[in-house]
């Protein structure tokens, strides 16, 4: 539920809320979204760098994992770890982007050491490589990594092989089940997505590489009770939130209402802010009593980088991920 960005951009709260795959209109972003937040946790991870249609295309880009994470990387040539998704926009095209559905599986090292755009992209020999192959035809290369510096792992994902005359990817999402191992020690890990994007000829052009930097604090909680005054009809909803072992101020908590404890049925009925303790209270008048609550903090996405920035064109965007509480009762 919490896949939706609400931008910060330069610090100043804007009222953008994009759906799933959707960026920002005015900046690329990294989005790194766990779906379990604890410490230590082998954990489903998703990983969607969303780019801007009026950009040069991307060759490719490079992800870096931060310190502290680990991950499995013997799995079987075949292997299927996750899901994928390619999104293509035509230059200034308006509408929906053309989205290209799949998988990510383990290949085969001699294949990518064979292939001359793999190796234009990710030269030599490497931890492990993967292959995005997606319902339309199209395979992308993908190196992984184990690194001595500039974090743990890189993950390269070569765009360069990825060719749709005419079109350019605007989003690059894969999701992997249990690949990666969150930190064991509190705090909030930022990824990093280096973008280095084509030149007027199609070759890649490092000179204007760019970054974005995506925030994953760990551990995460929300917290939510629910009370009901039937007398007054007040309903009041409050908790904490927590995030990478110190409260999280400032950011909204929305908060979702239904007679039934599907959330797929329940409505937003407004939100909340936290202080700078993490605290939030929420009241409303209604004319019922609403049977269950759950909140939900979303991606927020700020026109700032957390230092340094190393790449030649600068760090575009930042972006933290949110979290959901459990269901609750009113009371």
């Amino acid at each position: 539920m919490r896949r939706v960005s609400l931008a910060v951009v330069l610090l100043v709260a804007l009222s953008l809320a994009a759906a799933n795959g959707l960026a920002d209109s005015t900046l690329p972003e990294l989005d790194v979204f766990t779906y379990d937040q604890s410490r230590g946790a082998a954990t489903e991870l998703s990983l969607d760098v969303s780019l801007l249609a009026a950009s040069p295309s991307a060759s490719r880009v490079m992800l870096t994992a931060p310190a502290g994470y680990g991950a499995a990387l013997t799995q079987a040539v075949g292997e299927r770890l996750g899901d994928a998704e390619v999104d293509l926009a035509a230059p200034g095209a308006k509408g929906a982007p053309v989205r290209s559905m799949g998988s990510i599986v383990v290949s085969d090292p001699a294949a990518f050491a064979a292939s001359a755009q793999a190796q234009q992209c990710a030269p030599g020999p490497h931890t492990a490589t993967w292959s995005m192959n997606l319902a339309d035809g199209a395979s992308i290369p993908i190196a992984v990594d184990a690194v001595a510096t500039g974090g743990p792992y890189h993950i390269t994902e070569c765009l360069n092989a990825f060719a749709h005359p005419g079109q350019t990817a605007v989003d690059v999402y894969i999701d992997l089940a249990h690949v990666f191992s969150n930190p064991s020690t509190a705090g909030t890990y930022w990824w990093n997505a280096l973008v280095t994007p084509t030149d007027t000829t199609g070759a890649a052009n490092p000179a204007a590489a760019y970054e974005m930097e995506g925030g994953e604090p760990i551990p995460e909680a929300l917290t939510v009770t629910a009370t009901w005054d039937a007398r007054k009809h007040m309903f009041t909803a409050h908790g904490t939130l927590n995030g990478g072992g110190a409260p999280r101020s400032a950011i909204h908590v929305h908060l979702f209402a239904g007679s039934t404890n599907k959330r797929d049925a329940m409505r937003e009925i407004g939100l909340a802010t936290t202080t700078s303790s993490g605290s939030y209270v929420f009241r409303k008048h209604r004319a019922t009593k609403p049977a269950f609550v759950y909140g939900e903090v979303r991606f927020y996405i700020y026109g700032n980088c957390v230092p340094p920035q190393t790449a030649p064109a600068g760090c575009d965007s930042r972006t933290i991920d949110g979290t959901d509480s459990l269901t609750v009762k009113t009371h």
